[in-house]
């Protein structure tokens, strides 16, 4: 993912949403998002599942990914899976990607 970041910011003409989609470059890119995003999914199905079996781990805390599961709103609706899919990613992959980019644009 670090890769074709850079690539992309190191082509003006990828800057160009549709001229990237349709590049090589912009293929692997979607690949590689369509791998993180079952990665997360994946991760959330497996925990929403030993929530509803009712698996309590005994840590005193809750971690970050059991919170958005049980969250509601003042209406009692919780968020949507795409919505702690979007959550998940920023935090597995935000630090991640953004050490990655850093160490590969210094060298």
């Amino acid at each position: 993912m670090t890769y074709v970041f850079m690539k992309r910011i190191h082509n003006p003409l990828y800057s160009i949403n549709w001229i990237f989609n349709m590049s090589p470059l912009g293929h692997q890119h979607n690949h590689y998002c369509d791998v993180i995003h079952k990665f997360s999914n994946d991760v959330i199905l497996k925990r929403r599942q030993e929530l509803l079996k009712g698996t309590q781990s005994k840590r005193k805390q809750l971690d970050f990914l059991d919170i958005l599961l049980s969250a509601k709103d003042d209406d009692g609706v919780g968020l949507t899976d795409t919505e702690i899919r979007n959550e998940v990613d920023t935090f597995m992959f935000g630090g991640h990607d953004t050490t990655a980019s850093g160490k590969f644009y210094n060298l």
